[in-house]
C-alpha cells in the first residue's frame, strides 16, 4: 500500500511539474507578444517569470516530494505575500487545466443554438 502512495504521489508531481511546463510556455508566448509590440520594459519581466516557473517545475521534477513540501514551508514562513501569490497563481493555473479537461468537445455542423 505504501508503495502504491508513493508510486501516485510521483506521478502527481510529474503532472505538475509537466503542467508548470505549459504555464511557462504560455508566459513565454505573451513575452514574445510584448517582444513583437517592442514593449520591451515589460517583456523582460514577463521573460523572467517564465524562467523561474521554468525552475521551480525542475525543481519539482528533481527533488524528492519531501523535500518540496519542507521547502514549501520554509518560503510561506520567510516570504508569506510571495508564497500567497503563487498559491492563487497556482490556483488559477489549476482551475484553467480542470475546465480544459472538462470542457465539451466542438460540435461539428451548423453553430450551435442561444438558448
Amino acid at each position: 500500500m505504501k508503495h502504491e502512495g508513493e508510486e501516485f504521489l510521483s506521478e502527481r508531481k510529474s503532472l505538475v511539474a509537466e503542467q508548470l511546463a505549459n504555464i511557462s510556455s504560455a508566459i513565454r508566448r505573451a513575452a514574445d507578444k510584448l517582444h513583437d509590440t517592442d514593449s520591451e520594459f515589460i517583456a523582460t519581466y514577463v521573460d523572467r517569470a517564465a524562467d523561474k516557473v521554468d525552475d521551480v517545475g525542475h525543481y519539482i521534477e528533481q527533488n524528492d516530494l519531501r523535500d518540496v513540501v519542507e521547502d514549501a514551508g520554509v518560503v510561506a514562513r520567510q516570504q508569506p505575500l510571495l508564497f500567497g501569490g503563487a498559491m492563487f497563481l497556482a490556483g488559477l493555473a489549476t482551475a484553467r487545466f480542470l475546465k480544459a479537461a472538462t470542457a465539451e468537445p466542438p460540435r461539428s455542423g451548423r453553430a450551435r443554438r442561444r438558448q
